[in-house]
């Protein structure tokens, strides 16, 4: 443990580890390039509106966030005791999908299990915010995102080798992440007695930050090109393998094994850089691997394949760690909470609308159209935070 931390604080990261593991474990699942989207294109086979539905149900989730947090917050509930219901719902919800035949029953549960677990996303910005000091947050952060991914590597990678060529196999792996989410629940409960901050306003309101706060609005806007591009093609992944005949074990080793594997080698990196880096610059060198992972990976080269795999990894490792804390860096400390909000609001906007629209224009134009628009929105990005790198140090 960090010399640094009290021993409130010390308990809290204790606490927060376990629990953080556990519950991402699902969340991962529940990706466009995850098992349980998995199980929706090979076992049951749906229509492109469902599956783009499911490719997007985390985002929904976020969408939700922003008008569910403000009516949970004006009466203050504790963090500590409104996290662990959410949890609990979400593990029911992955057990009857485990257990179910009917396709329409599967996509209902896991979209509830999902809007449950995407609820919590403010809440834990804020705890982080609250409990764990600025100058190691992002090196903390990231080390619980490394034992995360260590965790669902071994489950990712169990999961391919148990499932292997059958997916009809897919239902004790379900369960698994259900059993997960219990112990994440039980974990929450144990975490410091943190209120929800009071927030009376309109929750459309808070959407007022972003022509207020000029700078949170314009890293916003090039988030959106990066997120747009990203999301749209992180369904059609497992759409472009399945395509050219890859068993579902070979498919989950390049979108979810390779993945979870490089964020793990560069997830402590881009921690400590977050804590020591100018945060625009850094924005700009993970997207830069977000583009190289877009080159890549479509093509028909295995070893393309696996190289663009690698590439997303490592993007996503710094990707989770700046879309978890960066607004702990521009919001005044009191408004931790409404600018996260703001931030998963906008990220559950482009989630849902990158799938719809990568579906539609794969029908209209095909797959190398939709990967070089994905791949320019999110060069696109990199470039629009150049003018802005001045002022990516406010709030150290």
């Amino acid at each position: 443990m960090h010399p640094d931390l009290s021993k409130d604080q010390a308990n809290f990261y204790k606490t927060e580890r376990v629990r953080n593991v556990f519950a991402n474990l699902s969340m991962s699942s529940a990706t466009g390039d995850g098992v349980l989207f998995l199980v929706a294109i090979s076992y049951f086979q749906f229509g492109e509106g469902v599956k783009s539905l499911l490719a997007s149900s985390i985002h929904y989730g976020l969408i939700l966030s922003i008008f569910i947090i403000p009516i949970l917050s004006r009466y203050q509930w504790r963090i500590n005791r409104v996290m662990p219901v959410l949890l609990f719902m979400a593990g029911a919800s992955l057990l009857v999908a485990s257990s179910t035949d009917i396709g329409a029953l599967y996509v209902c549960s896991i979209l509830i299990g999902v809007f449950s677990l995407m609820t919590m996303t403010p809440m834990v910005t804020s705890l982080w915010r609250e409990q764990m000091p600025a100058h190691l947050r992002g090196r903390l952060f990231s080390q619980v995102g490394i034992m995360m991914m260590i965790v669902n590597l071994v489950f990712a990678y169990g999961a391919a080798l148990y499932i292997g060529d059958d997916i009809s196999r897919f239902r004790p792996v379900i369960v698994v992440l259900a059993v997960g989410l219990f112990i994440a629940g039980v974990f929450s409960w144990l975490l410091p007695n943190q209120r929800l901050q009071a927030n009376k306003q309109n929750p459309i309101n808070l959407l007022a930050l972003l022509w207020k706060d000029k700078l949170f609005g314009y890293i916003s806007m090039t988030w959106m090109f990066l997120g747009l591009g990203n999301l749209a093609c992180l369904p059609l992944r497992a759409e472009y393998l399945n395509d050219l005949s890859y068993n579902p074990d070979e498919i989950l080793l390049l979108i979810a094994v390779i993945p979870i594997a490089g964020s793990i080698f560069s997830t402590l990196i881009w921690g400590r850089l977050f804590d020591a880096m100018n945060f625009i610059v850094l924005r700009i060198t993970i997207n830069a691997f977000f583009v190289g992972s877009l080159i890549f990976f479509f093509q028909e080269s295995y070893y393309l394949q696996l190289l663009g795999s690698i590439c997303f990894g490592i993007g996503k490792g710094g990707g989770n760690v700046a879309w978890s804390l960066w607004v702990t860096k521009f919001a005044p400390e009191h408004r931790t909470g409404d600018y996260q909000m703001v931030h998963a609001f906008l990220t559950g906007v482009r989630g849902v609308c990158g799938p719809l629209a990568a579906y539609w224009l794969l029908r209209e134009a095909g797959m190398d159209s939709v990967v070089w628009i994905c791949t320019a929105m999110v060069a696109t990005s990199c470039f629009l935070l150049i003018p802005v790198i001045k002022f990516g140090r406010r709030g150290d």
